[in-house]
Formats: C-alpha cells, sequence, structure tokens
C-alpha cells in the first residue's frame, strides 16, 4: 500500500494535467448522471478522450526534453483539437478514440523495436491489471454497501452504484495506469506472451491461413466473385498476423515455426490483399461509403503501407513507424477533408439523390412523395439510406434542402424519424427476404402463435426510441388501410382505423437486467401480433428495437 501511494504521489507532479482532466470527467459525469447540469454527450465524450491525450503529450514532453511551454502549447492544442471538433465529426468518434491511444503507444522516445515493445507490453500488462483490480474495487464496495443496506434497512440515493462506477473507472483505473506507466516491463509477464505466441497464435494463424488460400484458389477455379464477409476475414488475419509478427521479437529462443512465420508473414498479405480491395470497391459500388467501409478502407491501407515498409526496410523494421502510419491515418480520417464522416455523408447523400431521380421523386431539387408502390428491392435500397441519414446530424443538414417542401416549417430534427412517411414509401429491409418472412404473409407465425391464424399484413420493422413510421396496406377486400406506428416511454403505439393500440414491451421482461435481448418474445393485443426479435435497452429504456407486425384478418 505504501508503494501504492508513493508511486501515485511521484506521478502527479509529472502527470498533474492529466490528474486534473480525471476529476473533470469524474465530477462532470456525476453531475450529468444525476441531471444537476445537463451535458452533452460530445463533451462528456471529450473529457475521456482528453485523459489519453494529455497523457500522450506528458510522456512525448517528457521522453524529449521539451519545456513547460512547449507542454503548455500540445496541452491547449489537444483540448482545442477534441472539444473544437467533436461536435463537428462525433460520429467519427471512434477514429479519434483509436488514434489517440495509438498517439499513447508511440508517443515515448521508443529509439528501437525492443524498447517499443517494452513500453507498450507493459502498458498492456499495467491496463489489465488495472482493470481486474478496479472491478474487484468496485465489486467489493458494492457488495459492502448492499449488506449494511440489507442489515440494517439504510436508504440511499438513487444513483449510488452508478457514483461509485464514475468514481472507480475514471478516477481509479486511469490512476493505477499513470502512476506505473514508465516503470520497466515486468518480466514476469514475457513468458505468457511467449507461450500464447508460440504454441497458440501462431499455428492457428498458419491453419487459417491455409483455409483463405484454399477458398482464394476456389474463387479462381469458380470464376465466382467473393462473399462479402471474406473482407472481415482478412482483416483478422492481417491485423492478428501483425501484432503476432511484431511480438514475436520478445521471444529470445524461437522454433522453425515463428522463423518461417517472420520471414514470410508480409508476403502472404499480398494475395488477401488485393482480394480486400475487390471486396471493399464491390461494397461501395453497390452500397456507397459509410463509416464502417471507411474504416475498412484505412485498415487495408494501413496494412499495404506496412507490407511496402517491409519490402523496402526489410530487417530495419522500426515497429514504432507502423504505428505512427496508422495514427496519422487515423486523425486524417477523423477530421480532414477526406475524414470519414464527410467521404460517407456525401456518398449516401449521392445515392439518395440518385435514387429520388431515377425514380421521379425529384423535382425542382425537391423531394416528392411516391405516387406508386415501389418493389421489395427499391424499399430496401431507399431505407437503407435513410436510416443512415437519420443517425447522422452532418447527413440530415445536407438532406435538409431535399425536403423543404415536404417538411413544410418543421425542423429536421424533429421529422428525421418521418423522412419515408414524407416520401410516402414503406421502410424495408433485408431481413425480408428472408424464406420464413414468405412464410409469415400465407400462414401462421409458428407453433407457439396460434392467436392469429391468418394474417392480412406482415413487416419487419425497426424502431428506435422516438421513432415514427407511416405504412399502408391493403386488406382482403381491397380496401387500404392506414398504419402509424410509434414508440416512446417503452411504449409501441399502433393506430389502426384510428384506433390507439399500445404494447408495454417491457412488461414480459421486469426481471431482465442485460442491455440486449436476443431471444424472440410475442405480444399479442386486438388481433395484432408484435414478435419481438432483438431489443436494445440503456437504463432499463428502449433504444431500439427489430420486430414483425402482423395484422390478423378480420372474421
Amino acid at each position: 500500500m505504501y508503494n501504492f501511494l508513493k508511486d501515485i504521489k511521484q506521478s502527479f507532479t509529472k502527470f498533474f494535467f492529466v490528474y486534473l482532466a480525471m476529476v473533470v470527467a469524474t465530477f462532470s459525469s456525476i453531475l450529468n448522471s444525476h441531471k444537476i447540469v445537463e451535458l452533452s454527450q460530445e463533451y462528456l465524450f471529450g473529457t475521456y478522450i482528453i485523459i489519453v491525450a494529455l497523457s500522450a503529450v506528458r510522456l512525448f514532453v517528457q521522453s524529449r526534453g521539451l519545456s513547460f511551454v512547449f507542454h503548455l502549447f500540445f496541452i491547449i492544442l489537444s483540448l482545442g483539437i477534441v472539444f473544437g471538433s467533436l461536435e463537428l465529426f462525433f460520429s467519427s468518434i471512434g477514429f479519434l478514440s483509436l488514434g489517440m491511444l495509438v498517439f499513447l503507444m508511440i508517443s515515448s522516445s521508443l529509439p528501437n523495436n525492443k524498447s517499443f515493445l517494452g513500453f507498450n507490453l507493459n502498458l498492456s500488462f499495467i491496463s489489465f491489471f488495472a482493470l481486474i483490480s478496479s472491478i474487484i474495487l468496485y465489486l467489493g464496495i458494492v457488495g459492502i454497501i448492499k449488506s449494511v443496506v440489507y442489515l440494517f434497512g439504510i436508504e440511499l440515493w438513487n444513483k449510488v452504484y452508478e457514483d461509485i462506477a464514475i468514481v472507480v473507472f475514471t478516477l481509479v483505473f486511469p490512476t493505477i495506469i499513470i502512476s506505473n506507466i514508465s516503470k520497466p516491463l515486468v518480466q514476469s509477464f514475457v513468458r505468457p506472451v511467449e507461450i500464447l505466441i508460440k504454441y497458440i497464435l501462431t499455428p492457428l494463424l498458419m491453419v487459417y491461413l491455409v483455409i483463405l488460400y484454399a477458398y482464394f484458389i476456389k474463387v479462381g477455379i469458380m470464376q465466382e466473385l467473393p462473399k462479402g464477409s471474406i473482407a472481415n476475414m482478412v482483416i483478422y488475419y492481417g491485423i492478428s498476423g501483425l501484432f503476432t509478427f511484431i511480438l514475436i521479437d520478445t521471444i529470445e529462443h524461437k522454433n522453425k515455426l515463428l522463423v518461417l512465420y517472420k520471414d514470410y508473414f508480409f508476403y502472404t498479405l499480398i494475395i488477401p490483399l488485393c482480394f480486400l480491395y475487390f471486396a471493399i470497391y464491390l461494397r461501395v459500388e453497390q452500397y456507397g461509403f459509410t463509416e464502417s467501409r471507411y474504416a475498412l478502407f484505412v485498415i487495408t491501407l494501413w496494412l499495404s503501407i506496412s507490407v511496402g515498409y517491409f519490402f523496402i526496410k526489410r530487417e530495419k523494421v522500426l515497429f514504432k513507424n507502423i504505428f505512427l502510419v496508422l495514427s496519422i491515418l487515423l486523425f486524417i480520417s477523423y477530421a480532414t477533408p477526406f475524414s470519414a464522416t464527410k467521404i460517407s455523408v456525401d456518398s449516401q447523400l449521392d445515392r439518395f439523390t440518385n435514387f429520388l431521380d431515377k425514380h421521379g421523386l425529384l423535382k425542382d431539387t425537391q423531394a416528392i412523395a411516391s405516387k406508386k408502390e415501389l418493389s421489395l428491392e427499391q424499399r430496401i435500397e431507399i431505407t437503407s439510406v435513410i436510416q443512415y441519414m437519420q443517425s447522422n446530424d452532418s447527413a440530415l443538414i445536407k438532406l435538409e434542402p431535399y425536403f423543404k417542401s415536404l417538411k413544410k416549417d418543421q425542423s429536421m430534427q424533429d421529422i428525421k424519424w418521418e423522412l419515408l412517411e414524407l416520401l410516402n414509401i414503406q421502410p424495408a429491409f433485408n431481413t425480408m427476404k428472408k424464406p420464413e418472412f414468405k412464410e409469415y404473409k400465407t400462414y401462421k407465425f409458428s407453433q407457439g402463435m396460434p392467436w392469429v391464424q391468418q394474417n392480412s399484413y406482415v413487416s419487419y420493422l425497426h424502431m428506435y426510441e422516438k421513432g415514427r413510421y407511416g405504412l399502408y396496406y391493403f386488406d382482403d377486400k381491397g380496401i387500404k388501410r392506414d398504419i402509424l406506428i410509434s414508440m416512446q416511454n417503452n411504449h409501441l403505439m399502433v393506430q389502426l382505423d384510428k384506433k390507439n393500440i399500445v404494447f408495454n414491451i417491457l412488461r414480459p421482461l421486469q426481471n431482465h437486467k442485460e442491455n440486449s435481448i436476443s431471444k424472440d418474445f410475442i405480444i399479442v393485443k386486438n388481433n395484432i401480433v408484435l414478435k419481438i426479435q432483438n431489443l436494445e435497452l440503456k437504463k432499463n429504456e428502449i433504444i431500439g428495437m427489430e420486430f414483425y407486425l402482423i395484422i390478423g384478418s378480420k372474421k
């Protein structure tokens, strides 16, 4: 305990601004949790990212012997970059977060691969130790409090456990890391890494590589397009393989398999990367760029540059430079003219305008309501575009000029969940192509659903909190019937024939404590059935739901 407190005291003077950022983040989260001060999501994320950024800045300044003036300059620059950009580029927050972590990995002056591996293995070990320690501390404190509450009948404030979690994981967790970040690598940690690399990762990667190349040969022989998931498979191999390549340098006594892997790993990446570029091209050509596809491209580019760097430097490869390139690519992807947000928004906007123009839904640069029923494929295409736009404020800003006539005087934020309704298009999703969806249209759902023997209408929907959909269908007598579906406060409202049917979604799940429910369950009311397949919760509030809506035939 004495040594731990001594480490904190020593690190406090070195990392004063980091500790200050941790205190600000802790109090900001608590104040926001108790609704004392309403803070934006962007600001809260920024307080956590700045902890990593200021840690990296301190290591950068310290290892290069720069003055306090430079330290202060880099602190102000970090604050300006993070808090000045988050509101505009929040949808690309993942690129900034990962970029800061990679910058932390290379922030110290690490002249050779040995020092790079030593620093980052120590950082990984300390981070893992800090996480386990924080979890144990949190569970221990909660256990003590619950025992006292149970035994003595004491009443506590509602947010007590949440406040404890905030303090432990925002203050204690980074304190353990910061106070040990500059220490030498714990040698006892090297042996488990050696076992992991030598006997687990490398053999598995070799088998994985054989499977990948067997598939590539099959594609070449059969002259077929590669499957969409091949991109993820190549990425898994590339990233896992690269980290394994780097960690092999920690092993003093290398067996023949490790030597073989070390010599030929980058050669094995060439063909998979070619397939990966082709797979990305096909996906983007068909569906346009999104942040996730952009991220896939960035990782592919990084792996390609790493391969080129290896062929140029051979035995003089510096691992730090590999991650320096990754850090630069991530920061470019976050907030530049080539950022993931800008490229993705422009790409999806092009898809939107091309779709409207192709189907006669664009008049004098204004979107107009559809006067005919679109095919399932067409509805799936426009639904995917609108879904992206709804969840991205930058996209909504660019979409607004096209809806001036349809939205009238309403703000884009207020009607963003009604865009398909304004276009008079029923939402549709790829899951509606599944065979079981067709079966549902001709017969009852399953043996567990005897309530609806015949149905007039089936639709598969994704709903979000405060979401709203306007749908319609033609019943057995050919009469058009309008449906208005909305969700608020954990209730789904279905308005049919001017009658409101309200479903309490969480009633069957009163004792459920998880944030994601993927097990199917059914709710039936007034000849309407909801078959819920996926439910996303946050603090016992529904934030997303995927379900089948079935309306039974009138008898």
